[in-house]
């Protein structure tokens, strides 16, 4: 058997590789998994409009608001899985809460929370 000075040296720098790739494939996944989650936004209160995005293309999205007034309305996402769309019968004051849930036909969930906030009306 022939003695080999240097690999040790190659060995522990296989390793190394190996470890900075993983650790390279993992960050980048971690940072990309929060963008492909389907998300709701309040863009206005008075009177509400939503956004929902990273929903799939094309899902149609059923959106239940429990606000002081109980409302449902099933609409689509365009090609980019996003919508915008208003509940002109409901205005959420400075002092009150709503939760909005979603739900698409291809699998997609998400859901917006106003809980109660501690303010006094003026």
């Amino acid at each position: 058997m022939r003695d080999r000075p240097y690999s040790g040296c190659v060995s522990r720098l296989g390793v190394l590789t190996a470890v900075a790739c993983v650790a390279l494939c993992t960050g980048s996944t971690t940072a990309a998994a929060p963008s492909t989650r389907p998300l709701l936004r309040a863009l206005d209160l008075q009177p509400l409009v939503v956004r929902g995005t990273a929903f799939r293309p094309y899902e149609r999205v059923r959106l239940i608001l429990s606000a002081e007034v109980m409302e449902s309305r099933t609409l689509k996402a365009n090609r980019t899985g996003t919508f915008v769309t208003r509940f002109p019968a409901v205005r959420v004051g400075r002092c009150e809460s709503f939760v909005l849930q979603a739900f698409g036909s291809r699998g997609s969930r998400a859901r917006l929370e106003r809980l109660t906030p501690d303010c006094v009306e003026p």
